[in-house]
């Protein structure tokens, strides 16, 4: 009973160790103001917080009304490659900026209504509300506004599927909100647009993308073929294992440059943000009119989050900023700049570990934010490691398979102890194997929820598990499939038990029927030393 109890206790901390570091993915806040840095802070900074992370690699671009004013990469784009300003990397959702940007070129050149119903240009486009069908515009697929969610659409797409069955896939999408009433960050949604604007322009997305974005904006190391990127020097990307940074193969799905695989390297992205921040010139190209440009940047739903077309709206400290980030497996991109100042940043890593994203990625940008608008001396040393929490996991795995391992070896003499159980004792023991891993993956899913939100979707986020973070998904393994091993084991024992257990009758000699003693037969366990002999 004393064991077991022991047991108990150890499975418990085991949930509540988990719940702590699930808690842990949120962003760092800022830090207190201080006067503008020059460009050698924000290098040592840059260099320190590579050093804090053990980050592969690190591009930076920051602009000044037309200008670049500071570009420099770091570390390694793979192997014995230098990370520069020039190397391709894949840009996430900040290929949404230009998604939207492509629609209002449209618009301008009068092939488009974004008030228009969707039906319009896609005649055959369904989600599984029928009334929502005929009803949803283009404009509400802009602002996320559609009223679809992740939380709604479970269905997982093979990374070949063409962009037209990605949109044909919507037609078992649910909405999660009514249109038009609040912002729900949906990556589907610019798929949608995606096709759109193939439909209208007669181009394929990434054709039109190369010719009147990429173009126009001397955007010569920026892509949407991932082979045409990789003969410039695509960075390897790399996911985390156990705090320790590994390569990993990034997806590149047929369907997605719309909502999240365009590939462009930091100094291109510049050009993209000097031509946003003013008013859609760039040199003496002109991409899109004034009037369009503010139009991408403005809001139109307070609920939820400030979405304008493709942008998000906000400030940080008082100063006004329109920015997207973009985020994949391997890949993390921050885009942002401030019209008051007419300053951009631009900065990307190529490691997309999800702990990364919020953790290492968001220390670093903040830190530079701060330094570029003068917002305060960042300190490198606060906020959590990465690797160390890596460490920790790693420990804390072993500790766990180390138990298992224990138990598993203890499941060998079950058979003897359960004849002393009392049949209470004995479901309860049972039990146990299925309630604590059941407990376990509550808590994380639990966890997973209120950190998605509207965002979440178990299907698609167990399909993930492993490109994201795959050290946790063996931690949830570990901690899991041999509880409900060992419970399976037990029952089936136990059941074979009751069935070999017969009632059999004895006659007496007065001719009365008594029961015979009871009889238990078990197939014979091998001792170690009949396992050595190969018996």
């Amino acid at each position: 009973m004393i064991t077991s109890r022991i047991v108990l206790l150890i499975r418990l901390m085991a949930v509540a160790l988990l719940a702590t570091i699930s808690g842990m993915l949120h962003p760092i806040g800022a830090q207190p103001a201080m006067p503008t840095p020059d460009w050698a802070v924000i290098d040592n900074y840059v260099n320190a917080q590579i050093r804090k992370h053990q980050l592969p690699g690190v591009a930076l671009a920051i602009t000044q009304g037309d200008r670049i004013v500071y570009a420099r990469g770091y570390g390694t784009a793979g192997g014995d490659r230098p990370l520069t300003p020039s190397t391709p990397m894949y840009i996430g959702s900040s290929s949404k900026s230009f998604t939207a940007l492509a629609i209002m070129q449209q618009v301008e050149q009068s092939k488009l209504n974004l008030d228009a119903p969707v039906r319009r240009y896609l005649p055959w486009f369904a989600v599984a509300d029928s009334e929502a069908s005929e009803r949803l515009t283009v404009r509400h697929f802009l602002h996320h506004a559609s009223g679809l969610s992740d939380a709604g659409f479970s269905t997982v797409l093979p990374e070949n599927a063409t962009l037209v069955q990605a949109v044909q896939a919507l037609k078992d999408a649910r909405l999660t909100a009514p249109i038009g009433t609040q912002s729900q960050y949906f990556n589907h949604n610019y798929d949608v647009l995606a096709l759109i604007v193939e439909t209208v322009s007669g181009q394929e997305f990434g054709a039109y993308v190369d010719e009147h974005i990429f173009g126009p904006l001397a955007m010569t190391h920026s892509y949407t073929s991932q082979a045409a990127a990789q003969t410039d020097g695509l960075a390897q990307g790399y996911s985390r294992f156990f705090g320790r940074a590994i390569p990993m193969r990034q997806p590149h799905p047929a369907y997605g440059l719309g909502e999240g695989f365009l590939i462009a390297s930091a100094d291109n992205l510049a050009h993209f943000v000097i031509a946003m921040n003013n008013g859609g010139a760039y040199g003496s190209t002109r991409i899109l009119s004034p009037d369009g440009i503010r139009a991408l940047h403005t809001p139109r739903l307070q609920a939820g989050f400030r979405y304008g077309m493709g942008w998000f709206v906000d400030s940080i400290n008082g100063v006004p900023r329109i920015h997207h980030g973009g985020a994949t497996e391997t890949f993390k991109t921050f885009m942002d700049f401030y019209p008051s100042r007419k300053l951009g940043i631009v900065l990307m890593i190529n490691e997309g570990y999800l702990v990364d994203h919020y953790i290492s990625a968001e220390q670093l940008f903040g830190g530079v934010e701060q330094l570029v608008l003068g917002q305060g001396q960042p300190d490198v040393t606060a906020g959590y490691a990465v690797p160390q929490i890596g460490q920790l996991l790693l420990v804390f795995t072993l500790a766990v398979a180390a138990f298992q391992s224990w138990q598993l070896w203890r499941l060998r003499t079950w058979r003897e102890r359960v004849q002393r159980m009392t049949v209470r004792r004995r479901a309860v023991d049972i039990g146990l194997n299925f309630l604590i891993p059941s407990a376990i993956l509550a808590v994380i899913i639990w966890r997973l929820a209120l950190f998605f939100g509207d965002r979440f979707n178990l299907v698609q986020q167990a399909v993930m598990l492993f490109r994201a973070l795959p050290d946790i998904g063996v931690l949830m393994l570990v901690g899991t499939v041999p509880d409900y091993a060992q419970g399976v084991i037990k029952l089936w024992w136990l059941l074979r038990r009751t069935h070999w257990q017969g009632a059999r009758t004895m006659t007496s000699r007065d001719g009365q029927s008594i029961p015979a003693p009871v009889v238990t037969r078990f197939p014979q366990v091998k001792e170690p030393s009949d396992l050595r002999s190969g018996r």
